[in-house]
């Protein structure tokens, strides 16, 4: 027995011994690494292996709030892709709270690009001359793609919406100093630029912005309808969603149920710092889920934007173009790919067939592979602006050959419109011809019974009174009625004479059987 026990503790020693020799050569090669940056470009593997120590062992303070606002602080950035990386700081953050700009907003409109519809969201990064600063969408990729999957970008008849509340933001308050392990790179070399780069990044995280919001996409589609319909009920999904929070929006959303016979209302959703399912979003249920977006709080805020600063050159003076890698080319490069997929890409290539089919596969491929060169340093000589001459796509044509191909469809024929009326403003009562389409009053499109009101300010001693006058123009498929309003108050003792009209009269009527 006793030599068993002498056995297995002689094993557990020589156990000890190996385990401890595997952690001490495994240390030596990680610091090899370290050595080995600063004069040779580190492979994916080794970043890698360095990487892996860093979180494990290094970067420890981090790991009493992972996840939360506060661990994103001082988070390194990629200026070209806007993708987060580790802390390179020597010291735990610094932070302080900060009032919140935005607050709470609704907003919706109509767009006809995906560019605009891109500004709309905010999922679009932007950084400064030269890669000085970047401010960025947290959630800018899924945006992105969410806009992309709309359907009849120019006819115009998607409406946008979004409902977004900041609720707390963090800035940093504390010294940049970068850590001695990635700081040995910047040493003067191409190489340790390049590592640096892939491992820090361009800069860090200064600014963090923690909320919830939730962006909507409403596609409006028929196959009976002309573009120019499809416009005027977009244009009241954009009214009835901007009325969102007033007592007008339930009843509003509620009449565009009556549009479901002739359209088809496909709705794209996402939500950050929610939990409210959108996955099944419809015109049915779509109010509610709004209810209950507004009802649920900010108790799941998440991270929704940041903003970043450039490095500061470790020694006063130096030159940050001479210490860190110049990210304002790939940059730029990159920045024109976007600009050819947004202007060329997008406009032509959804539903493409026939040549320019396999002209928009290519063009796709080869952007991907530009983002993906552009945004590591250590592909920066393949990262190949999109009209270079020396860029090609697959087929062995050039990069920007989306620019020789017009595949604009013919524009549709216009619409006539037969003038019922046109003279003198009235407010008579037009009985409609059978099978009208839509109806066009003073110009406007107007397709429901709608409001005309005016107010002014009646002056008095015991301060300001609104005086408001109001009326409703009738409008169904069979007539229209215009309306008129006056109200006038004499001038008293105490108070100015005002009168205040709102007119409501017919002076066109156009409709479009």
């Amino acid at each position: 027995m006793k030599n068993f026990y002498k056995m297995k503790l002689l094993s557990s020693l020589i156990i000890t011994i190996a385990s401890s020799s595997s952690m001490a050569a495994y240390a030596t090669y990680e610091n090899n690494l370290w050595e080995k940056g600063t004069t040779e470009i580190l492979s994916h593997e080794e970043l890698d292996i360095l990487k892996n120590e860093w979180d494990s062992q290094i970067m420890i303070y981090n790991r009493n709030a992972p996840g939360t606002l506060v661990n994103e602080i001082t988070r390194s950035v990629n200026f070209i892709s806007g993708e987060r990386g580790r802390n390179c700081f020597s010291q735990p953050p610094e932070y302080i709270e900060v009032s919140v700009d935005g607050g709470k907003s609704v907003a919706s409109n109509i767009y006809s690009s995906y560019s605009e519809v891109d500004d709309f969201f905010e999922s679009a990064n932007h950084v400064g001359a030269g890669g000085t600063f970047g401010k960025f969408s947290a959630s800018a990729s899924y945006k992105k793609s969410m806009a992309r999957e709309v359907h009849d970008i120019s006819d115009s008849t998607s409406a946008v919406f979004k409902i977004s509340e900041e609720t707390n933001a963090l800035q940093y308050n504390g010294w940049p100093e970068i850590h001695p392990y990635p700081r040995q790179w910047l040493n003067g070399s191409e190489q340790g630029k390049v590592n640096f780069r892939n491992f820090c990044g361009d800069g860090y995280i200064d600014k963090v912005t923690a909320g919830k919001s939730l962006n909507l996409v409403i596609d409006i589609q028929s196959e009976s309808k002309s573009v120019i319909e499809r416009k005027g009920v977009a244009a009241e999904v954009k009214a009835a969603f901007g009325l969102f929070g007033a007592s007008a929006g339930s009843s509003q959303m509620e009449e565009l149920k009556k549009y479901q016979k002739d359209y088809s209302f496909f709705m794209k959703a996402y939500l950050e710092g929610s939990r409210v399912p959108v996955s099944d979003i419809n015109l049915d249920n779509v109010y509610s889920r709004l209810v209950e977006f507004e009802n649920e709080g900010t108790a799941y805020a998440k991270l929704i934007s940041f903003t970043s600063q450039r490095y500061d050159p470790p020694n006063w003076g130096d030159d940050h173009a001479t210490v860190f890698a110049n990210v304002s080319i790939p940059l730029e490069t990159i920045e024109g790919w976007r600009k050819h997929m947004d202007d060329q890409y997008y406009p032509k290539c959804n539903n493409a067939s026939g040549e320019i089919s396999s002209i928009c596969i290519q063009t796709q491929e080869k952007y991907n592979e530009m983002e993906t060169n552009c945004s590591n340093a250590s592909s920066w000589d393949a990262c190949i602006p999109v009209d270079s001459n020396i860029c090609k796509l697959e087929g062995g044509t050039s990069c920007n050959d989306l620019i020789n191909y017009d595949n604009t469809p013919p524009p549709p024929p216009q619409p006539t419109w037969k003038v019922i009326y046109s003279g003198t403003p009235t407010t008579k009562q037009f009985t409609l011809p059978s099978g009208v389409r839509s109806i066009k009053i003073n110009g406007v499109v107007r397709l429901a019974d709608y409001s005309v009101s005016e107010s002014k300010i009646r002056e008095c001693q015991g301060g300001p009174i609104y005086v408001t006058a109001s009326c409703k123009v009738g409008v169904n498929s069979l007539s229209v009625q215009g309306c008129y309003d006056k109200v006038s108050h004499g001038a008293a003792s105490q108070c100015n004479a005002v009168t205040v009209i709102a007119d409501g009269r017919v002076r066109k009527l156009e409709v479009l059987q």
